[in-house]
């Protein structure tokens, strides 16, 4: 009996030190510089990889600086990706620009920032490929359809962050304890777990994919709790 109080008391010491002010900055921290370090690995077309750049642009502000840091090395890391170079330096650019409007609390806030600084650095350094190389109209087509898709995960990512920061109490970035969720909620959770799964989509078994496998396991899930609609 005098074993379980302890127990007891020890899980109560550690909830209470979860919900902390330096606990839930730590936390952030290392939550940011995972989902930046995880997001850049994901792979679009073989070859383009937004996502990490797309996730700094979602970060919460206490986050900002470690998940860019998470996501400059997931770029340095070897992949195949496109000249990891042209997405260091959009990299910079989206850093740079959440850092400068950070003090600008109605432009944070909004919902558009986050998927304008994600499409904004990806189709300027896209651009500069296409006059540095001559590349063909269709390249430079895969460069803004990039852009796009870095801006739509942006969104999505900023909601699931939103709701992640509303959860444990943190008050700024979204509401304080939330308990009910939407249909834009629920997708915009789905559509982040789907993005950060793409970066596993290269990790295989016996030349069975990890990620692909767990991606499918995800879209039955939707369809199940969602139906036609979840699944889509």
């Amino acid at each position: 009996m005098m074993e379980r109080v302890k127990v007891r008391a020890w899980i109560e010491t550690i909830g209470e030190q979860l919900h902390t002010e330096h606990m839930r900055k730590a936390l952030t921290a290392a939550g940011s510089f995972l989902l930046g370090l995880i997001c850049s690995r994901g792979l679009m077309f073989g070859k383009y990889a937004p996502f990490g750049i797309a996730a700094v642009a979602a970060a919460p502000r206490g986050g900002l600086w470690a998940g860019a840091m998470g996501a400059f090395l997931g770029y340095l890391l070897p992949s195949p990706v496109y000249v990891p170079a042209r997405y260091a330096a959009a990299l910079v650019a989206v850093t740079a620009i959440r850092w400068a409007l950070s003090e600008l609390k109605t432009v944070n806030s909004h919902q558009l920032f986050a998927p304008a600084a994600a499409f904004l650095p990806l189709l300027l350094t896209g651009m500069t490929m296409v006059f540095l190389n001559g590349s063909v109209s269709y390249t430079a087509a895969l460069y803004v359809a990039e852009s796009f898709l870095g801006a739509g995960s942006a969104f999505f990512l900023k909601r699931a962050a939103n709701i992640i920061t509303g959860l444990t109490g943190e008050g700024r970035e979204g509401p304080r304890n939330r308990t009910v969720f939407d249909t834009g909620d629920i997708a915009a959770v789905a559509v982040s777990l789907g993005i950060i799964l793409l970066a596993f989509s290269d990790v295989s078994i016996m030349g069975v994919s990890v990620g692909r496998i767990l991606l499918v396991l995800l879209v039955l899930c939707c369809a199940r709790a969602g139906g036609i609609a979840g699944g889509a």
